[in-house]
């Protein structure tokens, strides 16, 4: 699956699952978004993948039929990348956790939606899974926006959670349900 979409900005964006030959530029981009905002859960220092835990997490993208891993690649750029990936126990797999970067260059471009649209049109007609989950910074409200324009809502707060720019903040956890009724 390799879709191409126009961008706000007239460019072209190309959305495609990862490749092993995308571990180094995938290692490169999370260190460089890391530094770009505090609204990830590490900065550049502390990025949590290496070329080789990140070769590590392709190949297992390519074997686990339950992990979606997209990369979203404008020209040669590696502007966005979003992952869904479960619980390797049993009584968890029925629930996704999702992740996504997009560099401070590329925002308000549309990327991160596309990549959500994609990402969640697999784990609906594909995976199937019964709920997606994320955690996002309370002071994001462009992600939490986007996060709620794709059926996500607020389920808990994690007070004094990350510790960045002098002070606490808080992070906040939302859901989606493959079905309002699945919601109690």
């Amino acid at each position: 699956m390799e879709k191409r979409f126009p961008l706000k900005n007239g460019t072209q964006v190309l959305i495609r699952p990862a490749e092993k030959n995308d571990a180094a530029a995938f290692a490169r981009h999370l260190r460089q978004a890391g530094g770009e905002t505090n609204f990830l859960s590490f900065g550049a220092e502390d990025c949590p993948y290496t070329e080789e835990s990140a070769l590590a997490l392709v190949e297992r993208s390519k074997t686990d039929e339950r992990m979606i891993f997209l990369l979203a690649y404008v020209g040669d750029v590696l502007a966005g990348e979003l992952f869904i990936s479960t619980a390797p126990r049993k009584r968890f797999q029925h629930v996704g956790e999702l992740a996504i970067s997009v560099l401070k260059d590329y925002w308000d471009l549309g990327i991160a939606t596309l990549l959500m649209r994609e990402a969640l049109a697999i784990a609906d007609d594909v995976i199937g899974f019964d709920s997606i989950h994320l955690d996002v910074d309370a002071d994001n409200l462009t992600a939490q926006k986007l996060y709620r324009n794709f059926g996500f809502h607020e389920y808990a707060r994690y007070a004094r959670a990350t510790l960045y720019d002098g002070g606490y903040h808080d992070l906040v956890y939302m859901s989606r349900y493959r079905s309002k009724e699945d919601i109690q």
